[in-house]
């Protein structure tokens, strides 16, 4: 949307926090939002317009905190291309909420590239098991908070 690109522009310098209700953001402003070289902390609600494009480019950042839910055009492959991205060492804080395709795969990938976790929650993302917990308890030593609701 046009507000998103007027906000990017303005506030690129300084941004360290954004939180959308990502219904209408597409891929392309996504990659807007990826010129903030500041943000750390990044909220996408309800994110259904953004596909593997567009995830990638947020790994150009250097989040430490993320919530985003029902990214249902984000396939396997690219949860696990973004969560494969070095600048992402240091989250903190990581939730997912009702993402399918969020697999054991993707939970190996950030438990074995995101070590500074502290906090994840991932309800409604029906594909994990107890596998992909026992991963991150194991190699995220400082997660203090660790909730995967499959109700």
């Amino acid at each position: 949307s046009s507000d998103c690109t007027r906000l990017t522009k303005r506030c690129s310098d300084s941004l360290i926090v954004l939180k959308l209700n990502a219904h209408n953001i597409t891929d392309e402003n996504i990659e807007e939002i990826s010129n903030c070289s500041k943000l750390r902390k990044l909220y996408l609600d309800h994110a259904e317009m953004i596909h593997d494009f567009g995830l990638l480019k947020i790994a150009k950042l250097h989040i430490e905190s993320l919530y985003i839910s029902c990214a249902s055009m984000v396939t396997t492959a690219g949860w696990i291309s973004f969560f494969k991205s070095s600048n992402l060492r240091f989250l903190r804080k990581l939730e997912i909420l009702a993402c399918i395709t969020v697999t054991d795969r993707v939970v190996n990938t950030i438990a074995f590239n995101c070590r500074e976790l502290e906090t994840v929650w991932m309800p409604y993302c029906f594909n994990i098991s107890g596998q992909g917990l026992a991963t991150i308890i194991k190699m995220c030593k400082g997660i203090k908070c660790l909730s995967i609701e499959n109700p």
